[in-house]
């Protein structure tokens, strides 16, 4: 019964993407960034004890492009007519070291597979970028895009006992962007979040063009910051796309 009403999601995706195509376009007319990717920058832009903040109108337009593409991936690879193993898609995995120094790494070889009502990654070698895959029900965006999805507003910010994290949304030329910043309580100051780790994943959401690359990461970057004050950043980018 669940793999019936995969499909019958699936198919009414399909069918839908002639409205949604128009719908997004005129979201994302004249869409510059919401912020700069090229900054790296670990502060967080929302106050975290207060719960962050609502999207703005145009970030929210980005987020449900993202949404929207995620769960099409989701959908595509999760219906009955999906292969068992899917497409593999390769990745080169380089690291910048607290010193400047490159270093490249083994590539990343990633396949998508069923797993219950979600997909999941079947793989050689993996880096913690890519644990596990990002969709609208899966992950660390589930709870934005539950909102986002049913046309409701949601919050930037999420907050654990000890750890939170913020979510920004930013477009690019060739789809969108998501940076999910991670921090923990300061010990020096219980009433104040510390954040040392982002990752960037940029997203293919254009449906005119991405067919059933829809909702595929091409490119992954995490940011840490580095005891000299310098970041290490790990990039994950496609060479297939």
């Amino acid at each position: 019964m669940g793999e019936v009403q995969l499909e019958v999601n699936y198919l009414r995706v399909k069918s839908s993407l002639i409205f949604i195509t128009t719908l997004l376009m005129l979201i994302s007319c004249g869409k510059p960034s919401t912020t700069n990717p090229e900054d790296k920058s670990l502060l967080f832009a929302s106050p975290i004890l207060e719960g962050g903040s609502p999207f703005a109108d145009r970030e929210q337009g980005i987020a449900y492009r993202v949404c929207f593409a995620l769960r099409a991936k989701r959908f595509h690879y999760h219906s009955s007519d999906a292969p068992e193993e899917a497409k593999l898609f390769t990745f080169q995995n380089t690291i910048r070291q607290c010193d400047n120094s490159e270093e490249i790494r083994d590539d990343i070889e990633v396949k998508f597979r069923k797993n219950n009502d979600d997909i999941e990654y079947a793989y050689q070698n993996m880096t913690k970028l890519f644990y596990g895959p990002l969709t609208d029900t899966q992950g660390l965006l589930a709870p934005v895009c539950e909102k986002i999805l049913k046309g409701e507003t949601s919050t930037n910010v999420f907050v654990s006992e000890q750890s939170a994290y913020e979510v920004t949304f930013f477009s690019q030329l060739n789809g969108d962007g998501v940076l999910i910043k991670f921090g923990e309580v300061n010990p020096e100051n219980e009433f104040q979040f510390k954040s040392s780790l982002a990752h960037y994943y940029y997203v293919l959401t254009d449906t005119t063009v991405s067919g059933d690359m829809l909702g595929i990461i091409h490119k992954a970057e995490e940011v840490k910051l580095c005891d000299n004050g310098l970041k290490q950043i790990e990039t994950v980018s496609s060479k297939d796309l």
